[in-house]
């Protein structure tokens, strides 16, 4: 668990509260703010729907859009103090793994790509009108 504290990598995720929490009080670890990203900062949906399945619908593809309800209806998804953890866990985990990671890199690909455009306002008016 050491990796987690490491300062060279990024951690992005959509609604770090609980995870911050989580990671405190079971490993007392604490990953250093500008280290761990919440996706929900970076990016905004219409109607603010922001959840991990809305991000990943929108950035990576219409498939994610039933991503929860597939593991939210399993009783044994909510055992996550289990150990070993169960298979439907670790599936869950590794797909929430994948979407934040992919997510974020899209994110921070679409913003690198917008750094030089001209705000929108400003759209449709010439110097010589004004």
């Amino acid at each position: 668990m050491d990796f987690l504290r490491n300062s060279g990598i990024t951690f992005a995720s959509v609604d770090i509260k609980n995870d911050k929490i989580k990671m405190k009080k079971t490993w007392n670890i604490v990953i250093p703010a500008a280290y761990h990203i919440d996706l929900q900062d970076l990016f905004r949906l219409k109607h603010n729907q922001t959840s991990m399945a809305n991000m990943a619908v929108a950035l990576i593809d219409e498939e994610y859009a039933d991503m929860k309800s597939k593991f939210c209806n399993d009783d044994l998804h909510k055992k996550w103090e289990k150990t070993p953890l169960h298979r439907i866990n670790i599936e869950y985990a590794a797909r929430d793994a994948y979407v934040s990671y992919e997510a974020y890199r899209k994110i921070r690909i679409i913003n690198f790509g917008q750094r030089h455009l001209v705000p929108q306002t400003t759209w449709g008016h010439s110097e010589e009108s004004e």
